[in-house]
């Protein structure tokens, strides 16, 4: 393969960069998406923001920085996502550091954040379960000043980094190590929400993903067995029914798949106002539920 930097000099501009990585890229993404990770590529390197990007389209770039632009886009042909090679992305507005123990946070889980922050959830306790590099729990702890926001996640190498994200980004979140396939081996609280964005991807559906998400992202944090699609979803739910308080709230990120079947397990369990809603691509995407206690309980 041809490198790249072979063409770095000081007549290059960000024009000739863009064309290039274009021709460059053109197998792993369309040319809209390209000219987008050009633009970080540039803020990342530079610190200009919009604006000063189209000021310096056509200027020359000093040498160290048209190489290190050319050195992250080798590195892009070879399937690395972006977000891993500048080392973090952004999140409901906020800058969330990332390394490979961590999933790439998306768009679909924003709108899952989001319909938690416009909701009646206020204050109380909070517990994002899964939270790799804290996106969900930060953003809540963010938006919603007034509760307590905790997280857990099997990973040691998730939990520093989601503790170090919530140092950069002001807030406070307590983070612990938790295999949550096992909760009843560990204390808990009582809470007044629980979200979850669990492993969800089954072993099967492999063959459909991109090869930048297989190559390089955790997959202790997207797969599940064929047989047990619902297997995180069903022990969580179970851990909703010890420790939400009366009225709880639950939250999901599901596979499209198997919306239904989400929904219908919550019911089973004696979950209340089970919903289903889509994502802005029309894919079923959030499943929402009240646990209501047993007034003997209560």
């Amino acid at each position: 393969m041809k490198s790249f930097l072979t063409f770095a000099n000081m007549s290059e501009t960000i024009r000739t960069i863009t064309n290039r990585a274009v021709k460059l890229l053109g197998n792993e993404y369309d040319e809209a998406e390209i000219k987008a990770i050009v633009r970080v590529i540039f803020e990342h390197l530079t610190g200009w923001d919009y604006t000063h990007f189209v000021i310096n389209y056509d200027s020359s770039l000093d040498t160290s920085i048209s190489e290190k632009a050319t050195a992250i886009i080798n590195r892009l042909q070879e399937g690395e996502p972006i977000q891993y090679i500048i080392g973090y992305e952004i999140f409901m507005g906020m800058k969330f550091s990332l390394n490979p123990s961590t999933l790439i946070p998306r768009p679909e889980t924003e709108e899952l954040v989001r319909e938690i922050i416009d909701s009646d959830i206020k204050k109380g306790s909070i517990i994002d379960i899964g939270s790799g590099s804290g996106c969900i729990a930060i953003s809540l702890a963010k938006n919603i000043p007034h509760a307590t926001v905790h997280g857990c996640d099997i990973s040691t190498k998730a939990i520093a980094q989601a503790k170090k994200n919530a140092e950069l980004n002001g807030v406070k979140v307590d983070f612990r190590q938790i295999d949550i396939l096992h909760w009843e081996e560990y204390h808990f609280e009582k809470y007044d929400a629980i979200v979850s964005n669990p492993p969800y991807i089954t072993e099967q559906e492999k063959s459909e993903m991109d090869r930048r998400v297989l190559a390089h992202e955790p997959h202790t944090a997207l797969f599940v067995p064929d047989n047990k699609p619902l297997l995180f979803y069903e022990r969580i739910a179970d851990f909703g029914c010890r420790y939400l308080n009366h009225r709880g709230k639950l939250w999901f990120e599901i596979n499209r798949a198997y919306g239904n079947e989400c929904c219908k397990m919550l019911a089973e369990r004696g979950y209340s106002e089970v919903k289903l809603k889509q994502d802005s691509y029309g894919n079923d995407r959030i499943v929402s539920a009240i646990w209501m206690r047993k007034q003997s309980d209560i």
